[in-house]
């Protein structure tokens, strides 16, 4: 059953422990319901509200996963937290200021950690800053999020480096992800944030993140999310609570290709995604 979140609760004040920012006084509920982090120009933690027909007309769309096949997360720095996070590449887009490099990012298995005032670094093999994130966020939410590198030297692709995230104001170290970016074309921002079903793994790859477009619902209605091998095996069925789930992947079947879908109270597929890579 899927509810709606229907007050807006102020951030409350970061504190520093031992190195880690964390957040005082957030209840479970509201942390059960952090589904996006809104930006600095507004102080409360926000959730579009939509009806659930606005979001699934009574057919099936057939969408691109936006796991990308030209981008290569390595190995991180090891840290929980930063394991926890789903990152994804997905191009270059221009801008009157310049290019920036589209990242985004979810939290869906939030542990506590908040990633307070985020900015992202692209940092090369010499160690020379490629793109900087101007910092626009409290922190990174559960729902996937934008973040946007200006280019601020120029690069040639293939490129292997480093993604670092930092907070307080690139005052705190966070992560460091050594990446390697294949290939990038340019895209449309609001074609990929508009998506209505989009799939990543997180860093560690034992979570499968299935972020459905970052909405609440007024209504409660009853949903399944179902993950299908490409033989059409059933890996992975259970009733969807929320908008944005965190599938275990030792829950699902095993290995290889899969396909998300979402089912209605009738059993229809209304949204499905292109296939998705397990290793």
């Amino acid at each position: 059953m899927i509810k709606s979140l229907r007050k807006l609760r102020k951030l409350p004040e970061p504190v520093d422990i031992h190195g880690f920012i964390m957040v005082k006084t957030i209840g479970t509920a509201l942390v059960n319901s952090l589904l996006a982090l809104q930006p600095l120009g507004n102080k409360h933690f926000m959730t579009n509200v939509c009806p659930l027909n606005h979001l699934f007309p009574a057919m099936r769309w057939t969408l691109s996963v936006f796991l990308v096949s030209s981008i290569s997360v390595l190995s991180a720095q090891r840290n929980y937290e930063c394991d926890q996070l789903a990152i994804a590449f997905h191009g270059i887009v221009a801008t009157d200021n310049g290019d920036q490099l589209f990242f985004e990012v979810s939290n869906a298995s939030y542990t506590g950690t908040l990633f307070n005032y985020p900015g992202f670094l692209l940092i090369d093999e010499k160690g020379d800053t490629i793109a900087q994130e101007e910092t626009t966020y409290y922190g990174i939410g559960t729902n996937f999020q934008t973040h946007l590198l200006n280019i601020e030297s120029a690069f040639s692709l293939p490129f292997k480096g480093r993604l670092e995230l930092w907070g307080s104001f690139y005052q705190h170290s966070y992560c460091s992800f050594p990446m390697e970016i294949e290939d990038a074309d340019f895209v449309e921002r609001s074609e990929v944030e508009e998506e209505p079903l989009k799939i990543a793994t997180n860093y560690a790859g034992d979570q499968l993140v299935v972020d459905l477009g970052g909405v609440y619902y007024e209504e409660e209605l009853t949903y399944q999310i179902e993950v299908v091998d490409e033989y059409g095996t059933l890996g992975y069925s259970a009733k969807l609570e929320s908008t944005v789930v965190a599938i275990p992947v030792s829950k699902i079947a095993g290995t290889g290709g899969y396909v998300v879908s979402i089912l209605d109270e009738a059993g229809e597929v209304i949204l499905s995604s292109d296939v998705v890579y397990l290793e």
